[in-house]
Protein backbone atom coordinates (compact mmCIF):
# COMPACT_ATOMS: atom_id res chain seq x y z
CA UNK A 1 0.00 0.00 0.00
CA UNK A 2 2.78 2.43 0.93
CA UNK A 3 4.68 1.63 -2.27
CA UNK A 4 1.59 2.27 -4.37
CA UNK A 5 0.95 5.59 -2.63
CA UNK A 6 4.61 6.56 -3.04
CA UNK A 7 4.52 5.60 -6.74
CA UNK A 8 1.40 7.73 -7.33
CA UNK A 9 2.94 10.68 -5.47
CA UNK A 10 6.17 10.35 -7.46
CA UNK A 11 4.27 10.13 -10.75
CA UNK A 12 2.31 13.29 -9.95
CA UNK A 13 5.54 15.15 -9.21
CA UNK A 14 7.04 14.03 -12.51
CA UNK A 15 3.98 15.17 -14.51
CA UNK A 16 3.66 18.56 -12.75
CA UNK A 17 6.54 20.33 -14.56
CA UNK A 18 5.40 18.99 -17.94
CA UNK A 19 1.91 20.47 -17.42
CA UNK A 20 3.13 23.83 -16.12
CA UNK A 21 3.25 25.42 -19.56
CA UNK A 22 1.41 23.86 -22.48
CA UNK A 23 2.15 26.59 -25.03
CA UNK A 24 4.04 29.88 -25.39
CA UNK A 25 3.64 31.73 -28.68
CA UNK A 26 6.58 34.00 -27.96
CA UNK A 27 6.23 37.67 -28.80
CA UNK A 28 4.52 38.28 -32.15
CA UNK A 29 4.81 41.64 -33.86
CA UNK A 30 1.73 42.88 -35.70
CA UNK A 31 0.87 46.21 -37.31
CA UNK A 32 -1.55 48.30 -35.26
CA UNK A 33 -4.19 48.25 -38.00
CA UNK A 34 -4.00 44.41 -38.27
CA UNK A 35 -4.45 43.53 -34.58
CA UNK A 36 -8.09 42.47 -35.04
CA UNK A 37 -7.00 39.98 -37.74
CA UNK A 38 -4.50 38.17 -35.50
CA UNK A 39 -5.38 34.54 -34.76
CA UNK A 40 -3.29 32.72 -32.13
CA UNK A 41 -3.66 28.96 -31.67
CA UNK A 42 -1.83 26.70 -29.24
CA UNK A 43 -2.32 24.41 -26.25
CA UNK A 44 -5.82 23.53 -27.52
CA UNK A 45 -6.91 27.20 -27.24
CA UNK A 46 -7.68 29.67 -30.03
CA UNK A 47 -7.54 33.43 -29.35
CA UNK A 48 -8.72 36.07 -31.82
CA UNK A 49 -10.71 39.31 -32.22
CA UNK A 50 -8.09 41.31 -30.30
CA UNK A 51 -9.01 44.99 -29.97
CA UNK A 52 -7.39 47.99 -28.28
CA UNK A 53 -9.76 50.97 -28.40
CA UNK A 54 -11.02 53.88 -26.34
CA UNK A 55 -14.00 53.08 -24.14
CA UNK A 56 -15.71 56.34 -25.14
CA UNK A 57 -14.37 57.31 -28.54
CA UNK A 58 -16.19 60.64 -28.92
CA UNK A 59 -14.87 61.99 -25.60
CA UNK A 60 -11.37 60.71 -26.33
CA UNK A 61 -11.23 62.55 -29.68
CA UNK A 62 -12.36 65.80 -28.07
CA UNK A 63 -9.69 65.68 -25.34
CA UNK A 64 -6.53 63.95 -26.70
CA UNK A 65 -4.37 65.55 -23.97
CA UNK A 66 -6.40 64.07 -21.10
CA UNK A 67 -6.08 60.59 -19.66
CA UNK A 68 -8.80 58.30 -21.04
CA UNK A 69 -9.99 54.77 -20.43
CA UNK A 70 -9.06 52.23 -23.10
CA UNK A 71 -10.14 48.60 -23.44
CA UNK A 72 -8.22 45.54 -24.49
CA UNK A 73 -10.70 42.88 -25.59
CA UNK A 74 -10.49 39.39 -27.11
CA UNK A 75 -12.31 36.12 -27.78
CA UNK A 76 -11.05 32.65 -26.87
CA UNK A 77 -12.19 29.05 -27.38
CA UNK A 78 -10.83 25.91 -25.72
CA UNK A 79 -10.91 23.00 -28.16
CA UNK A 80 -10.14 19.98 -25.95
CA UNK A 81 -11.13 18.52 -22.60
CA UNK A 82 -9.27 19.55 -19.47
CA UNK A 83 -8.70 22.79 -17.63
CA UNK A 84 -6.69 25.57 -19.27
CA UNK A 85 -5.60 29.09 -18.38
CA UNK A 86 -4.87 31.49 -21.22
CA UNK A 87 -2.77 34.60 -20.61
CA UNK A 88 -2.66 37.18 -23.41
CA UNK A 89 -0.23 40.08 -23.16
CA UNK A 90 -0.20 43.08 -25.49
CA UNK A 91 2.31 45.94 -25.69
CA UNK A 92 1.95 48.84 -28.12
CA UNK A 93 5.08 50.52 -29.50
CA UNK A 94 5.75 53.63 -31.58
CA UNK A 95 7.90 53.42 -34.71
CA UNK A 96 10.78 54.65 -32.52
CA UNK A 97 10.37 51.80 -30.04
CA UNK A 98 8.66 53.75 -27.24
CA UNK A 99 5.91 51.82 -25.40
CA UNK A 100 2.43 53.33 -25.67
CA UNK A 101 0.11 50.80 -23.99
CA UNK A 102 0.40 47.56 -22.05
CA UNK A 103 -2.32 45.16 -20.94
CA UNK A 104 -2.90 41.52 -20.00
CA UNK A 105 -5.98 39.31 -19.92
CA UNK A 106 -6.25 35.95 -18.17
CA UNK A 107 -9.07 33.55 -19.05
CA UNK A 108 -9.62 30.32 -17.12
CA UNK A 109 -11.43 27.42 -18.78
CA UNK A 110 -13.03 24.68 -16.71
CA UNK A 111 -13.00 21.02 -17.65
CA UNK A 112 -16.43 21.25 -19.30
CA UNK A 113 -15.83 24.47 -21.29
CA UNK A 114 -14.88 22.67 -24.53
CA UNK A 115 -15.83 24.62 -27.69
CA UNK A 116 -17.42 27.39 -25.62
CA UNK A 117 -16.66 30.96 -26.71
CA UNK A 118 -15.33 33.19 -23.95
CA UNK A 119 -14.73 36.93 -24.19
CA UNK A 120 -12.93 39.20 -21.79
CA UNK A 121 -12.03 42.86 -21.53
CA UNK A 122 -9.41 44.74 -19.55
CA UNK A 123 -9.76 48.49 -18.98
CA UNK A 124 -6.68 50.67 -18.52
CA UNK A 125 -5.79 54.38 -18.55
CA UNK A 126 -3.79 55.90 -21.40
CA UNK A 127 -3.25 59.22 -23.14
CA UNK A 128 -5.02 59.27 -26.54
CA UNK A 129 -2.20 61.17 -28.26
CA UNK A 130 0.25 58.44 -27.17
CA UNK A 131 -2.02 55.56 -28.20
CA UNK A 132 -2.51 57.15 -31.64
CA UNK A 133 1.26 56.90 -32.16
CA UNK A 134 1.18 53.09 -31.81
CA UNK A 135 2.74 51.61 -34.96
CA UNK A 136 2.94 47.97 -33.88
CA UNK A 137 1.65 45.68 -31.17
CA UNK A 138 3.63 42.87 -29.61
CA UNK A 139 1.34 40.04 -28.52
CA UNK A 140 2.12 36.91 -26.51
CA UNK A 141 -0.14 33.94 -25.66
CA UNK A 142 0.74 31.56 -22.82
CA UNK A 143 -1.41 28.51 -22.09
CA UNK A 144 -1.14 26.61 -18.83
Amino acid sequence: MRRTLLAVLLASLIWAPARAERFDSGWRRIAANALADLDLVGGDVRVNNLIVAPEREAETRQKPEQLATYVFSLSAVKRAAGTRSAFVQVVGMTAGGVPTVMSIIAINFGDTDTNRLRTDTHRFPAFPKEVEQTADYFVRLIIQ
